[in-house]
Order: structure tokens, then sequence, then C-alpha cells
């Protein structure tokens, strides 16, 4: 189950929400952003940076945010959403992860910088997303029903 109120179930989708719309404000992270950022994903060796870089790294995130929004959209609706909130989790989550990664230079002492804790947080959802469901099933829940 989770969770046992509907507000609790409203505060949840609300906390997940709120991390999508980081990602959508921070849709380009721009170099003056983190000082020291050299401008180059240490994930492709170099091979991508500047623009390019800028442009992936404002996909990446538009689409975290959008689906990390509709996963706290869904969890918020309920049976209404059902079984919508755990795929839209694992992909906007992988989505930001991949920002992240992509968005890493190599600089160990700027990675919180380089937003770290959102790749926590992503990484939290993920795993939530995925270890949930079977958690669901076994309370005698359909996967993805959020009771409330």
């Amino acid at each position: 189950m989770l969770s046992k109120t509907p507000w609790t179930r409203y505060l949840i989708a609300l906390l997940i929400a709120c991390h999508g719309f980081v990602y959508l404000r921070f849709e380009v992270p721009a170099p003056n952003q983190v000082l020291g950022w050299r401008d180059s994903s240490w994930i492709t060796g170099g091979a991508l940076s500047g623009d390019g870089l800028k442009v992936a790294l404002s996909a990446l995130h538009i689409a975290a945010g959008i689906l990390i929004i509709g996963c706290g959209v869904a969890i918020g609706l309920g049976s209404i959403a059902s079984g919508w909130w755990r795929p839209l989790a694992i992909a906007g989550a992988a989505s930001g992860l991949a920002g992240f990664a992509l968005f890493l230079d190599g600089q160990p002492q700027l990675v919180l910088q380089e937003g770290g804790i959102g790749a926590a947080i992503s990484a939290a959802l993920l795993v939530g997303a995925i270890v949930l469901a079977p958690v669901l099933r076994r309370h005698g829940k359909p996967e993805g029903v959020v009771s409330g």
C-alpha cells in the first residue's frame, strides 16, 4: 500500500511533482551556475560539449520534469490513473539520472553542484517504482493501484 489516507497520497504526489518542477526550472544547467564547470561531459569523454551538450541536457531535463510531474499527478489521482505512476516514475527518473550523468564533468568536488541531490532523489524514485510494484501485488492490490 503506497498510502493509508488520501492526504498522505496527496503529499507524496506533491513532493514528487515538485521534484519534476525542479527539473523544468533548471532545464539547461548553465556553466555560470556551477563555478568551475568544464562545459564538457566526462561520460562522453569530452565528445559532447558546448551547445550540443546543452541541447542534450535540456532535452533530458525537460523529459524528466514532464514525466515526473505526470507521475505525481497519477499518484494524486489514485485509482483514476491506476497503473500510470510506475512507468512515469521509471522513465522520468531514468531521464533525470541520464541528464545528471551527462552533466558530470569529472570533478568529484562539484558533484553536489552538478545535481547530486536531485540525482539521489531520482534514484530513490526509480528504486521505489521498481521495488514497490511487487509489494503492492503481495498485498492483493493490482500493480499501480494507489489506495486512498
